[in-house]
């Protein structure tokens, strides 16, 4: 695999869990693309004239590497993966102080993908996010509509402080007592780290160490091992400077730019997450054009955990044709399919 600055090298990737039986391998351009002052490396699969599916991965702070699976899209989509400012193999900026971790803001990250559609030369782009990716895939779908033919939010979803602080509280309840133990120990040297000013390559180290152990409480079925070198590199900065947004993020006033985003949007939500439902009930409230699929034997992965689920739901739904999953169309629809008794929403 080769990667060559202000350049793509092209090479050949092969067809991958998801993709029709039969399927024929796909070119693939990869390189770093000169994107609002920073280079961000981007994997662009499939025909360049195909309509563009991006791909919008987690973190923050996390990298494209574990969804290459969604390259099944190709060759009916062009499937454009891409590492966020700061992370993955994109370029990094300097960090001295608080203030420059405005380079690193949510706001860049929307305007980082908008900088990517113009690239690619589409008025119109599908977006798929996973985890933190869903969230930014919808703040760009806020600040963006006219340009959003779909938006699939696969386990995430913006958040505001209390949510997240819910999130992280269940997540951490899911560890084992030694995942907890090993957690906490990470997070203290993560800090010191942080305090004798460590260079960017220790910090990313570091932080991805806490992240691993984090990992296999994401599943349904624990995996036997994490995710290890595969998981590519992380971005602690990337990770401190997205998630300042989380205090100034205004659930009401955010609801009333969602109502302007006309486009379908497909919402994912595995019953093992410790992630709150709330994330993607709120989406369900407020997009216009919205449907949930919650996976039943799922955590935060259900392309790893449900993949021929997943991907039939998937596929159909950026064709226009019906679920093989069952979809709700409203909060209440999910609560009456849970016995649970209706709610205001918010």
């Amino acid at each position: 695999m080769g990667v060559l600055l202000g350049c793509s090298a092209t090479h050949v990737a092969q067809p991958r869990p998801g993709a029709a039986p039969g399927a024929q391998a796909q070119p693939v351009r990869e390189g770093r693309w000169e994107i609002r002052g920073t280079r961000l490396f981007v994997r662009d699969v499939g025909p360049e004239t195909a309509p563009v599916v991006v791909v919008v991965h987690g973190g923050p702070g996390g990298n494209h590497l574990s969804l290459r699976a969604l390259e099944a899209l190709a060759p009916r989509f062009r499937v454009i993966l891409y590492d966020q400012r700061g992370t993955g193999e994109s370029d990094r900026f300097q960090v001295a102080s608080e203030a420059d971790l405005a380079t690193l803001s949510m706001e860049e990250n929307v305007e980082d993908l908008e900088a990517l559609r113009q690239r690619a030369g589409q008025d119109r782009i599908t977006l798929v996010g996973h985890s933190w990716g869903a969230g930014l895939a919808v703040l760009y779908a806020a600040a963006h509509p006219e340009h959003v033919e779909k938006l699939v939010v696969y386990s995430g979803g913006p958040e505001d402080e209390p949510l997240s602080k819910l999130k992280s509280k269940a997540h951490f309840a899911r560890l084992t007592d030694e995942e907890k133990a090993r957690a906490q120990q990470g997070l203290a040297g993560l800090q010191e780290a942080v305090g004798r000013g460590a260079p960017q390559d220790e910090l990313d180290r570091l932080f991805l160490q806490v992240a691993e152990v984090m990992f296999p409480s994401l599943y349904c079925q624990r995996p036997a091992t994490g995710p290890g070198a595969a998981q590519g590199r992380a971005g602690f900065w990337a990770s401190q400077g997205v998630n300042r947004y989380l205090g100034a993020f205004d659930r009401a006033a955010f609801a009333r730019k969602l109502a302007l985003v006309k486009a379908p949007a497909l919402l994912t939500w595995g019953r093992c997450e410790p992630s709150p439902q709330e994330r993607l009930l709120y989406l369900l409230d407020n997009l216009p054009d919205a449907r949930l699929v919650i996976f039943e034997e799922s955590g935060h992965n259900a392309m790893e955990e449900e993949p021929a689920l997943f991907f039939g739901t998937l596929n159909a739904f950026l064709d226009g044709q019906p679920l093989p999953a069952r979809s709700f169309r409203s909060r209440a629809e999910v609560r009456a399919a849970e016995g649970a008794a209706p709610d205001a929403g918010s």
